[in-house]
C-alpha cells in the first residue's frame, strides 16, 4: 500500500458533510498490508486500528499485515477488538517516544480503558514477527524499563509465531484478567538485567497498580484473574524467568492453565512459576540451566519475596467487594513428562511445590518427569496434602533426590533415584506419608530416611548402596511401618531405627551391610518380624537401650560378629528366630540389659 492510498483512505473515513458519515466499509473483513515506505513510524498503522475503537467495531475483521523488511516504531499501538496484526518475515525495532520513560508503554496493548472482568478489547491475534525492544547494550533502549506486548481485561487473544527479544528489564508479553488466551510457537529471548525477578511471559491479575501497570486512563482495578490459557511449543532463552507469576491475590485463583512442549534455556530463576494456579497442567516442557525448573506453591516465605512495596508483595488482600474463594482442597495440578537437567543456578531445585501450616497446598500429581544435575533437591515439597510423586527418574541430584517435608498423605511410589550426593528420599515432620516402590541406587547418605514423622509407610522399595546407611528412622517418629524392602550393600547398617516410640518392621531383605542388618536405638513397642540379614559384616540385629522391642521369627545367615545383640535393653526378647553361619554367639544378650536371658552360641 501506497501513503497517497493511505490519505485517501482516511479522508473517506472521516470525512463528514451534510450531516453524512461516509463509511465504505461497514462490515466484513478489511485487509490491509503495509510496507517499510509507508508505515509512517507505526503511526500509520494506528489510524487504521482506530476503526475498531469503540463498542461496536467497523469491521468484523481488521487484519494489518506487515510487508517482509525491517521497521523502526516509535508508537505504541493501541489495539482494539476483532483485529488482527501479521508480521511473518517482518523485524520491529521498538524505541519508545519521548515523554514515556516510565515502562508502562509496550508496543502492543489492548484498550482496557474504563473495562471490567474480561470486557475490554477482544478477540485480538499477534502472529508473527521479530519484535526487537532494543535494551542490550549499545542499542537504542538500553538502560530503560520497557514491556513488550500487554493484554488486559478481555478474552480470546492469540499470539503466535512471533519473537519478542532483546530486552533491558521487566514482562517481554504480559497477560493480566485474561479469559481464553493461546501464546505457541513463540520465542522469548535475551534480557539484559538477567537477575530481575521478571517473567518473559507474565500472567497476574487486574488487582492494583504494581501488579497491572498501565498508561491508560481509567484502569479498573476489580481483581479480574486470568483463566484459560495456553502457552504451547515456545522457546525461552537467557530470561530471569519463563512463564509464571509471582504476586497472588488471596481467594483469586487463575484456573485452566496449559503449559506444554516448550523449550526453556539459561534461566536464571524459575522455569515456570505456578502461584495459586487451580486445574492446571504442565507438561512435556525441557528446561537446561534453570535455577528451579518448575515450582508450583500457593505460599511465598518473607525471605523469598521478589519486592517490598505494598502494592508488590505476593499475598495481596482482595479489593472490596470481591468474592473469594476458600484455599481449594485441590489445587488439580498435573506436572507431567517434563525433562529439568542442570537445575543448578539459584535454589537448584527440580520440581518445588509449597505451601504452608494455614494453607496447605493439595491435590498435585508429579508423574513421569526426568531430572538430572538439580544442584539441590530433585522434587521438594513443603506443607503439602496428598501429593503424588510417580515413575519420575531422578538423577545425579547435588543433593537429595526426594524431600516431603511438613507433608501429609503424600505418596512417593515407584520412582528411580540414581546417584544423589545426600539422601535419596527424605521424609520429615509429616504424618500418613508413603513411600513405595522406589528404586534408589548410590546415595552420599541413607537412601531413605524419616524424622519426626507419625505414621509413616516405607513399603516394597529397592535400595543400594547407601553410603551411610539404606534405610533410617530417626527421632520423633510414631507408628512407621518399615514393610517388604529390599536393602542391598549399605555402606553402614540396613536398617535404623533411632527413638521412635511404635513401629512395624517386618519382611524386609538385608544383604551384604558393611556394619548392623538391622540396629535398634531407644526405641519403644517396636515389632521385627519376618526378616531376612544375609552377609552382614558386623552382627545381624543389635539392639540397644530399647523397651519393649521385640525380635521374632527372623532369618540370620552369615554374620561378621553376633547373630542378634541386646544390650542396655528392657522387656526386649528374641524368639523363633532362624541364625545360621555366625562368626560369634547366635543371640547374647550383655551385662547391662536388664532382662538378660541366656545367651546362644
Amino acid at each position: 500500500m501506497k501513503l497517497n492510498r493511505l490519505v485517501i483512505a482516511l479522508i473517506l473515513g472521516l470525512f463528514i458533510g451534510s450531516g453524512t458519515y461516509v463509511n465504505a466499509h461497514a462490515e466484513g473483513n478489511y485487509d490491509i498490508t503495509f510496507t517499510t515506505a509507508d508505515y509512517n513510524s507505526g503511526y500509520a498503522l494506528q489510524q487504521y486500528l482506530d476503526y475498531q475503537k469503540g463498542p461496536t467495531p467497523k469491521y468484523d475483521m481488521l487484519t494489518i499485515t506487515l510487508a517482509p523488511g525491517e521497521y523502526s516504531f516509535d508508537a505504541c499501538l493501541c489495539v482494539y477488538s476483532n483485529t488482527t496484526i501479521k508480521a511473518t518475515g517482518a523485524t520491529i525495532y521498538y524505541t519508545r517516544r519521548a515523554g514515556n520513560s516510565d515502562g508502562k508503554n509496550p508496543v502492543i496493548f489492548n484498550d482496557a480503558e474504563g473495562a471490567y472482568g474480561y470486557d475490554g478489547a477482544s478477540n485480538i491475534t499477534i502472529d508473527g514477527g521479530i519484535w526487537d525492544l532494543q535494551g542490550q547494550p549499545g542499542q537504542a533502549m538500553y538502560g530503560k524499563r520497557l514491556e513488550g506486548i500487554r493484554f488486559m481485561h478481555c478474552k480470546n487473544i492469540t499470539v503466535k509465531n512471533l519473537t519478542i527479544q532483546n530486552m533491558y528489564t521487566t514482562h517481554m508479553l504480559t497477560i493480566e484478567g485474561v479469559d481464553g488466551a493461546t501464546v505457541s510457537n513463540c520465542s522469548f529471548k535475551h534480557q539484559y538485567m538477567i537477575n530481575q525477578k521478571k517473567e518473559a511471559v507474565h500472567i497476574d491479575s487486574m488487582h492494583n497498580y504494581g501488579m497491572a501497570p498501565s498508561s491508560q486512563n481509567n484502569i479498573k482495578y476489580d481483581d479480574t484473574f486470568t483463566n484459560n490459557l495456553v502457552v504451547d511449543s515456545c522457546t525461552f532463552e537467557d530470561v530471569p524467568r519463563g512463564i509464571g507469576t509471582h504476586i497472588a491475590v488471596e481467594g483469586c485463583y487463575p484456573n485452566n492453565i496449559t503449559i506444554t512442549n516448550n523449550k526453556f534455556y539459561d534461566i536464571t530463576y524459575e522455569a515456570i512459576k505456578a502461584y495459586c494456579y487451580k486445574n492446571y497442567i504442565i507438561k512435556n516442557n525441557y528446561m537446561d540451566l534453570c535455577g528451579i525448573g518448575i515450582k508450583a506453591y500457593n505460599y511465598v516465605p518473607a525471605d523469598e519475596t521478589d519486592g517490598t512495596a505494598d502494592d508488590e508483595k505476593p499475598y495481596q488482600k482482595p479489593n472490596d467487594g470481591v468474592i473469594r474463594e476458600k484455599n481449594p482442597s485441590s489445587f488439580n495440578g498435573v506436572i507431567e513428562k517434563n525433562t529439568i537437567v542442570n537445575a543448578t543456578k539459584s535454589s537448584g531445585f527440580g520440581i518445588h511445590l509449597q505451601g504452608c501450616s494455614s494453607r496447605p497446598y493439595r491435590g498435585v500429581s508429579v508423574c513421569d518427569n526426568i531430572i538430572s544435575k538439580s544442584g539441590k533437591i530433585g522434587i521438594y515439597t513443603k506443607n503439602c496434602e496428598d501429593i503424588i510423586i510417580e515413575k519420575n527418574n531422578i538423577s545425579d541430584s547435588l543433593g537429595m533426590g526426594i524431600d516431603v517435608g511438613y507433608s501429609k498423605d503424600c505418596d512417593v511410589f515407584n520412582n528411580t533415584i540414581n546417584k544423589a550426593k545426600a539422601l535419596g528420599v527424605c521424609v520429615k515432620n509429616g504424618s500418613g506419608n508413603i513411600i513405595r516402590d522406589n528404586t534408589i541406587t548410590t546415595t552420599t547418605k541413607q537412601n531413605i530416611y524419616a524424622i519426626s514423622c507419625s505414621n509413616v509407610t516405607i513399603d516394597s522399595n529397592d535400595v543400594t548402596s547407601g553410603k551411610k546407611g539404606g534405610i533410617g528412622i530417626d527421632k520423633g517418629c510414631k507408628g512407621a511401618k518399615i514393610t517388604n524392602n529390599k536393602v542391598k550393600s549399605a555402606g553402614k547398617n540396613g536398617i535404623s531405627i533411632s527413638e521412635i516410640s511404635s513401629g512395624t518392621v517386618k519382611g524386609n531383605t538385608v544383604t551384604s551391610p558393611k556394619n548392623f542388618g538391622m540396629y535398634f536405638f531407644k526405641t519403644t513397642s517396636v515389632n521385627v518380624t519376618g526378616n531376612t540379614v544375609k552377609n552382614a559384616k558386623k552382627s545381624g540385629i543389635v539392639v540397644h537401650k530399647t523397651n519393649k522391642t521385640n525380635i521374632k521369627k527372623n532369618k540370620i545367615e552369615k554374620t561378621g560378629q553376633y547373630g542378634i545383640l541386646f544390650s542396655g535393653t528392657r522387656k526386649s526378647y528374641a524368639y523363633s528366630n532362624t541364625i545360621k553361619k555366625e562368626k560369634s554367639y547366635k543371640v547374647l544378650y550383655a551385662n547391662s540389659c536388664k532382662n538378660r536371658k541366656k545367651n546362644i552360641k
